[in-house]
């Protein structure tokens, strides 16, 4: 096999290049708002901040993958499957019943795709994301259909 093949499958390669194409997608649609000052940011001043933070640590984990040996990637078709299906029921579940049972539903459905099944575990993530989205709910003045 030869060494460009391997780097071209190289997980950790792949995964840099995706965050960095994100972080350059949304820093080019940030700068079609208004970006303001620091004493009164527009509408793009955040995202083109959180963009270029994205592209700085995206930009570090592409220099790590080239220093490390290459993880080849491994692609799982119900693994995928997993995670659409459980976005497509968060979106169902927070339809008919509430946003805070949609998290759970998500938390709890998406981590059958991992390799280990730990309900303590989804219980913090789930109970963490939730107390995220009251923070913005409740301190930020956020309208979220919660409960």
């Amino acid at each position: 096999m030869s060494a460009l093949f391997r780097r071209s499958t190289d997980r950790n390669l792949l995964k840099a290049c995706l965050l960095l194409a994100i972080s350059l997608a949304f820093g080019i649609m940030s700068l079609r708002y208004s970006m303001g000052s620091l004493a009164r940011p527009g509408p793009g001043f955040f995202p083109l901040i959180v963009s270029c933070l994205l592209g700085v640590l995206a930009l570090m984990a592409l220099a790590r993958s080239l220093s490390l040996e290459a993880v080849p990637l491994r692609v799982s078709p119900v693994n995928i499957a997993i995670i659409f299906c459980s976005l497509f029921g968060f979106a169902l579940v927070s339809k008919y019943f509430n946003m805070m049972a949609g998290t759970v539903f998500l938390v709890f459905a998406a981590a059958a795709a991992g390799r280990k099944y730990s309900i303590t575990r989804n219980i913090m993530v789930a109970g963490g994301l939730i107390g995220i989205a009251l923070f913005f709910h409740h301190i930020l003045g956020l309208s979220i259909p919660l409960y």
